[in-house]
C-alpha cells in the first residue's frame, strides 16, 4: 500500500495513542501498520527451522507408505491444542492411519512416558511429539529399540545434551538459525504442518501421477488459516512473547476462533457468550482457557482434546455439560485449597511462600500458587504430598525481576524442576522440604542487593501518565484494534495521579468496586483481588490517590461504560 493511504489510515488516531506507540520504538505509520494489521506474507519459511527437512522427509515416507503416525501431545493447553492442530491437520492432507495420545497430568505426570508408547508397539512406525520430548532420552530409546523412529518437536530449553531422535525440532535448542524462540508448542506444530503442506503442493507439480485425485484434491482444497483457532489457544494460554509471528498468527487466528466451526469449541463458546464476538486475549485466558483447563486438572476421562476433535454437535452439548460440571468441582477444590494455603502462610516473614499438604489436590495447586504470590506479592510453592513426595507448582507475579527456574536451579534438594520464569512445575521427597526452605533463604540472602536494584527499576511501572479527561471510548476503540495484548507486548498500563475515591464497595472473591473523581470528571474502577489490608481499604473512601491500570469496556444489561482496571493504588 503507498505510504500516502497508509498514513490516511492513521490520521485520526489519538495523540495518547501515537504517544503511547512512540514511546514502545514504533516510530512512523508504516510501524504501526504492521501492528494494527500484521501480514501472513511476512511470516518466516518454516524450513529455517534446524530439523525440519528431516521431519519432512520422514512424514512424506508414512505418507506414501500409509504407515502408522503417533502424534504424542503435552497434558496442558499448549500441548492439547499442538496435538489436536496436528491430528486434524494431518488427518486433513490424507494421513490414514493416525492416533494421538497425552500423559495424564495427575497420574503420569509432564513427558513423554516409554509404558504409554508401549501400547502402540505394532500399530505406529513413527512418533511425532508435540510440546514436550526435548528431555524424553529414555523413552526415545525405548522406541527406537522397537523399530520406531521418533520426531521431537518442542520448545522449552533443553538440559544438556538433546535425545538421539530421528529429528529434533526446537527453536530453543541452541543451534538453530530460525530466530523463532518465540513460538510455544503449538507453534512450533503449526510451522510443522505448514511444511508438510507446502512439500506436498511441490511434489503434486513434480511428479503428479504418484498422487490419485482424492490425494490431490484434499491437498490443495486445505486452508491453513482454519488451523488457526487452535493456534491461538495454545499460544495465548502457554504465555509467550505475543511478538512477531505469534502476533500475526494470533491476530488472525482470533478471527478465525471468532467463527469455529468445530463443533465442541463452538458448543463450549455459545454456552459462555463467546461465539461470534469480538475476541481478545483475556477472553482466551480468563473465560475459556480456565474452563479447559479444568478437564486435565479434574482427570476424570474428558480431556481439551477430545473438545478439540469432538465432530458432532450432540457429543459437544454433552461434552459441555460435562466441562461446566468439572469446572465448579475444580473451584470447589480450588476455594478449599487457597483457604488453607493462604492461612499457612499468613504468619510467614520469609522471602517466598512454601506449602504442601496431603489435602491439597494436585490439579489446583498451580492456581493456589497463583492466589499466594498474587495475596503476598512472593515466590510462591505449593505442592500435593503424597507417598513421602511433594509434587508441585510455583508462579511468580507478572512482572517481577525474579526468575523461578535460576532461583530452583540453586536447590539441589529438588529432584526434578522446570518450565518458565514466572510459571515452574517442581518435585522432591519430604524428607528434603527443610533443605528446600533452607536453599530458598539462602538464594534471597545472596541475591538481596540485585533483587533490591531490580526491583527499584520495575515497581509501578506505567506507559503514559493521562487524566480522567483523556480516557474515553475512542481510546478503547483505538485499543481493541491494536489486540492482540500479552507478554512482549503488554496490555497498554495508565497512571492517574491525585484522584479522590468518593466511595467503594467490596465484592465476593475479594474485590473491590470504587469512584473516583478529577476535575469534576468521575470515573468507576475495579481492583480485583486487591492486595490493600482491611484498614486501608476502610479509609479508601475520601482518600487522594494514584491509579496504575488498564482501561476497558464494562457491559451490563447491554449498557458499555468505560472501566478502569486498577494494577496498583498508592495513597498522597
Amino acid at each position: 500500500m503507498p505510504l500516502e493511504n497508509i498514513e490516511a489510515l492513521y490520521q485520526n488516531i489519538p495523540h495518547t495513542l501515537s504517544l503511547l506507540l512512540k514511546a514502545r520504538g514504533y516510530t512512523d505509520v508504516k510501524a504501526w501498520d504492521q501492528l494494527f494489521r500484521p501480514s501472513l506474507a511476512n511470516l518466516k519459511s518454516p524450513f529455517l527451522l534446524d530439523g525440519m527437512t528431516q521431519v519432512i522427509d520422514r512424514l512424506i515416507q508414512a505418507y506414501q507408505s500409509q504407515e502408522g503416525v503417533l502424534i504424542y501431545g503435552d497434558f496442558d493447553l499448549d500441548g492439547s491444542s499442538g496435538a489436536a492442530l496436528l491430528y486434524s491437520g494431518l488427518k486433513d492432507l490424507g494421513f490414514s492411519k493416525l492416533f494421538y495420545v497425552q500423559p495424564k497430568r495427575l497420574t503420569d505426570g509432564y513427558g513423554v512416558h516409554s509404558h504409554i508408547l508401549e501400547r502402540y508397539l505394532g500399530k505406529v512406525k513413527v512418533i511425532l511429539t508435540v510440546d514436550v520430548g526435548i528431555t524424553a532420552f529414555e523413552a526415545t530409546e525405548y522406541a527406537q529399540q522397537n523399530g520406531i523412529d521418533v520426531l521431537i518437536t518442542d520448545h522449552h530449553l533443553p538440559k544438556g545434551e538433546i535425545p538421539k531422535a530421528l529429528a529434533v525440532i526446537n527453536p530453543n535448542k541452541g543451534f538453530c538459525p530460525s530466530g523463532l524462540g518465540h513460538l510455544c508448542g503449538v507453534g512450533v506444530g503449526y510451522y510443522v504442518f505448514l511444511a508438510l503442506w507446502m512439500r506436498l503442493k511441490e511434489n503434486i507439480k513434480q511428479k503428479p501421477d504418484s498422487f490419485t485425485d482424492v490425494q490431490i484434491q484434499q491437498i490443495k482444497n486445505i486452508d491453513p488459516k482454519s488451523l488457526l483457532d487452535l493456534y491461538v489457544i495454545g499460544t495465548i494460554t502457554d504465555l509467550v512473547p505475543l511478538i512477531e509471528e505469534n502476533r500475526v498468527l494470533v491476530k488472525h487466528g482470533l478471527k478465525v476462533l471468532e467463527r469455529t466451526e468445530r463443533p465442541g469449541l463452538k458448543a463450549l463458546m455459545q454456552k459462555l457468550g463467546l461465539l461470534g464476538k469480538k475476541l481478545g486475549a483475556q477472553d482466551i485466558g480468563f473465560r475459556l482457557a480456565p474452563k479447559l483447563n479444568s478437564l486435565s486438572r479434574m482427570d476424570k476421562g474428558l480431556l481439551p482434546i477430545d473438545v478439540f476433535l469432538c465432530e458432532d454437535e450432540l457429543s459437544a452439548s454433552r461434552m459441555v455439560e460435562q466441562i461446566l460440571s468439572l469446572n465448579s468441582d475444580r473451584l470447589s477444590f480450588q476455594k478449599q485449597a487457597e483457604a488453607f494455603a493462604i492461612n499457612q502462610a499468613f504468619d510467614s516473614e520469609e522471602s517466598y511462600c512454601l506449602v504442601f499438604d496431603e489435602t491439597l489436590h494436585k490439579g489446583v495447586v498451580g492456581l493456589v500458587a497463583t492466589r499466594l504470590a498474587q495475596t503476598y506479592n512472593k515466590p510462591s510453592f505449593v505442592g500435593e504430598l503424597k507417598n513421602g513426595k511433594i509434587s508441585g507448582s510455583a508462579r511468580l507475579l507478572d512482572g517481577s525481576v525474579l526468575n523461578l527456574v535460576d532461583m530452583m536451579s540453586e536447590c539441589p534438594s529438588l529432584s526434578a524442576f522446570g518450565g518458565h520464569a514466572q510459571a515452574a512445575g517442581f518435585e522432591l521427597y519430604l524428607d528434603k522440604a527443610l533443605d528446600f526452605e533452607n536453599e530458598l533463604k539462602n538464594y534471597f540472602f545472596k541475591h538481596s542487593d540485585e533483587i533490591a536494584s531490580k526491583a527499584l527499576n520495575v515497581n509501578l511501572k506505567f506507559d503514559l501518565e493521562l487524566k480522567v479527561a483523556e480516557l474515553d471510548m475512542n481510546l478503547i476503540s483505538w485499543l481493541e484494534k491494536l489486540e492482540p495484548f500479552g507478554v512482549g507486548f503488554d496490555h497498554p498500563i495508565f497512571k492517574i495521579t491525585k484522584v479522590h475515591v468518593i466511595d467503594h464497595r467490596s465484592l465476593n472473591g475479594g474485590h473491590v468496586k470504587f469512584k473516583v473523581q478529577q476535575d469534576q470528571i468521575t470515573l468507576d474502577c475495579i481492583w480485583f483481588k486487591h492486595t490493600l489490608t482491611l484498614e486501608n481499604l476502610d479509609t479508601l473512601t475520601g482518600s487522594k490517590v494514584d491509579l496504575y491500570g488498564q482501561i476497558e469496556i464494562n457491559e451490563y444489561l447491554g449498557q458499555k461504560k468505560l472501566q478502569f482496571m486498577v494494577h496498583n493504588l498508592t495513597t498522597n
